[in-house]
């Protein structure tokens, strides 16, 4: 497609594309469903001992598993912080998730997740979050960044 920064078919970036240029579009996205997400698709064991680790809903193997205490989630660029969850290799840009999309930190009681400002909006269990206000994440929830929803377990 013209303009296009990735190959539509593997994800591969085109070498012309500066993909730290490309800024995530406004997406037309309805209000999420009562989406139930089928718990029993991911098999306890496969929750890390230690960290935090992704999951696309009804897989049963996380795609990424983090123990730092900080990261953010969205599109790697040439610029972005070493600690990120990158997910341009899963049409991130078509999903309208954002180059610094949403941030994961570890407390003392587990996670939570802040919202930094992105363009398509954070989700936690279909309610949407104000930016730059954190929101506790408890093992099992589904977060939605743009269109692209995602499972998180932790112990």
């Amino acid at each position: 497609e013209p303009g296009a920064i990735f190959c539509v078919h593997c994800g591969a970036p085109f070498e012309e594309a500066h993909i730290s240029l490309a800024t995530t579009n406004q997406i037309g996205m309805p209000e999420p469903s009562a989406q139930v997400v089928n718990q029993q698709s991911i098999p306890p064991q496969n929750t890390p001992e230690n960290g935090i680790a992704f999951f696309f809903v009804d897989e049963s193997l996380p795609f990424e598993l983090r123990i730092d205490s900080e990261f953010v989630i969205g599109r790697k660029t040439d610029d972005s912080p070493e600690r990120m969850v990158d997910l341009v290799n899963y049409d991130a840009f078509g999903h309208g998730v954002s180059r610094r999309h949403a941030k994961i930190r570890r407390t003392q009681t587990g996670y939570e997740i802040i919202d930094l400002e992105s363009t398509n909006g954070t989700w936690v269990n279909g309610v949407r979050l104000r930016s730059d206000k954190p929101q506790r994440l408890f093992s099992g929830d589904v977060i939605r960044l743009g269109r692209l929803n995602l499972i998180v377990l932790y112990k």
